[in-house]
This record gives C-alpha cells, structure tokens and sequence, in this order.
C-alpha cells in the first residue's frame, strides 16, 4: 500500500508565567493572596495563584509586621 503524506498544523500559543512584588505592612497575622498561608513575622515570602492565562502567578511579599 501507498500511504499519502499528511500536514498538520499545529496552532501553539505558550503562556507565561508572570511576578508580582507586594509591599505589605500588617498589625495582625497577615493571610497570604491564595489564603494557603498566614504569617505573623516580618519576611519575604512567596505565594503562587493562577493568572488570567491559568499559568503561575508568582507573588513576592514583603511583609512589614
């Protein structure tokens, strides 16, 4: 048998992630954006929630208690 080439095409969007950084100054337990974690100390920390693409979104908080 004789099998025929046959093209696909392949419409590929890549989405990306994207980085925000926060300032946050807290007088109690602050309660990071995706509600996963709390925090009572002054800190950097990080928190992941999804973007408007459904990729990762990185927050970086600086937290000022």
């Amino acid at each position: 048998l004789f099998e025929s080439d046959t093209i696909y095409t392949l419409d590929l969007t890549i989405n990306h992630t994207t980085t925000t950084t926060i300032d946050e100054i807290s007088c109690s337990p602050y309660t990071v954006p995706s509600g996963n974690k709390t925090y009572s100390l002054s800190g950097v920390y990080m928190d992941t929630i999804p973007n408007v693409q459904g990729c990762d979104s990185v927050i970086v908080i600086n937290l000022t208690m």
